[in-house]
């Protein structure tokens, strides 16, 4: 069918033959020919996996071409038609708001991860940072000593209850803030949805789009971490006494030479847990498991694992397809088909702008133009 594994055969007669006779192992002549003479006609769809198979069969005791090996083969000999993988379908668009700018205290909240860095006993230190776009005011840092889940939930909850809710959240695209195949979201960004909180990600690559936040992070880097003091403990209580000195003290040329805390005031909208949504008679309602899968028409259809626990409304769009929701949030589409995937909702900004005239990142972040402090 193919030329012996070492590749030489017949010149002129456009299809290769097997080498002198002998084992596989000792002769190394052709695998596939040995296999079968006929294998090229006989079976025009066989790939690499399935004749591998066959010669293991046939010739168990002897050393068989790999899988890899079998493939180049077969490719390099044009054995093998490659297939269009089709596009999966895209679920319903959905256009983002402008991007909300911070008019007063409490409008918009940066929210970051410093990159981490290790404390003089070696560990590590992953500085969780929350501040007030409009003020300045760095309501929040927490020297966390991972990336977990939990500790950063428990951060979010002890700053909502000290200092109310936000209008919007501004972050990256990162971990655990986002990164779901749906919107974006994860299990974080999801309960701020739930809550009422407007999430904002900024576009992927652009850190400018959360300048005032990063050049906070600078700020950080150079009074408190460059070095870092021993230990994760004494990292902290160096962070509380900055904290006082970077909201209390220090003049802030975009706030006109005040501090942030003569201008931040706690919000108005006060913190109350996430209760179960509840949704109208046309909806039908399942609840996502831990593995993000709901039940639907007797079989487990895969929604996201940022959902776990949740309650979706499930609304018939057509005789074909489903509308999923998360509260008022139009999650995708579901296929009645099984074997058709969950198309998730395509998020589109309406203000995007274009790679023509959007500057560059490395223009964006020099000194210049990064906000005042």
């Amino acid at each position: 069918m193919v030329q012996a594994l070492s590749g030489r055969g017949k010149q002129g007669t456009g299809r290769p033959t097997a080498r002198s006779s002998g084992g596989l192992g000792a002769g190394h002549r052709d695998p596939l020919a040995a296999a079968d003479t006929g294998t090229e006609k006989k079976y025009p769809s066989w790939g690499s996996k399935k004749l591998f198979a066959r010669l293991r069969r046939l010739h168990d005791s002897e050393k068989v071409p790999s899988r890899a090996t079998i493939s180049r083969i077969l490719k390099q000999f044009g054995l093998v038609k490659h297939r269009t993988r089709r596009r999966a379908k895209a679920g319903p668009e959905r256009v983002d708001p402008r991007r909300l700018e911070p008019l007063w205290g409490n409008d918009v909240w940066g929210v970051d991860f410093k990159g981490w860095f290790r404390t003089g006993d070696g560990q590590k230190c992953h500085p969780l940072t929350i501040s007030d776009l409009y003020s300045r005011f760095i309501i929040h840092c927490d020297n966390l000593s991972s990336l977990a889940l939990a500790p950063v939930w428990q951060s979010f909850e002890r700053v909502f209850q000290q200092y109310g809710l936000p209008r919007a959240i501004r972050v990256d695209n990162g971990k655990p803030f986002a990164g779901g195949w749906v919107l974006g979201l994860t299990q974080l960004s999801v309960w701020w949805r739930l809550l009422g909180i407007q999430v904002d990600f900024i576009d992927p690559g652009k850190p400018y789009q959360n300048g005032a936040h990063e050049r906070m992070h600078l700020s950080l880097k150079l009074e408190i971490a460059n070095p870092p003091a021993r230990s994760l403990q004494a990292q902290r209580r160096r962070t509380t006494k900055w904290l006082r000195s970077f909201n209390e003290e220090r003049p802030h040329e975009a706030l006109g030479m005040k501090t942030p805390a003569e201008i931040y005031l706690a919000s108005e909208l006060k913190y109350h847990p996430v209760w179960p949504v509840e949704y109208d008679a046309e909806f039908e309602v399942r609840t996502v498991n831990s593995k993000g899968d709901i039940q639907w028409l007797n079989n487990r259809r895969f929604i996201g694992e940022a959902f776990q626990g949740q309650r979706l409304g499930l609304r018939r769009y057509n005789d074909q397809m489903h509308e999923v929701y998360l509260s008022d949030i139009l999650l995708g589409h579901l296929p009645a088909a099984h074997f058709c995937p969950f198309r998730p909702t395509v998020s589109k900004r309406k203000n995007a702008r274009t790679a023509s005239n959007d500057p560059s990142t490395e223009q964006l972040l020099t000194s210049t133009v990064l906000p005042k402090y």
